[in-house]
């Protein structure tokens, strides 16, 4: 799984696109997530990138899919400690 932020001021985004681009001619399997708007940290979106990497780690190394659910926790989380990621 290839995670790059879109404005990253600290390692370029051409990287990992060069990596997704060897990797398509290669014909290798892989999955990549760009969060929109967000620099190196993942900060404004810190929560749903680990639950990503949970998911596709339990998914690919464990073997177990939550296809059924979606981000159930984390939502609940918003709502008792309230949002205070910056948007």
């Amino acid at each position: 799984m290839l995670i790059t932020d879109d404005i990253d001021d600290n390692v370029h985004p051409a990287g990992t696109y060069r990596l997704a681009d060897a990797l398509i001619k290669a014909n290798k399997r892989f999955d990549m997530f760009v969060p929109p708007g967000v620099r190196h940290s993942f900060a404004p979106v810190s929560g749903y990138v680990n639950w990503l990497r949970g998911d596709y780690f339990a998914r690919h190394l464990l073997g177990k899919a939550a296809d059924s659910v979606d981000i159930v926790e984390l939502n609940r989380e918003v709502e008792q400690v309230g949002d205070k990621r910056r948007r």
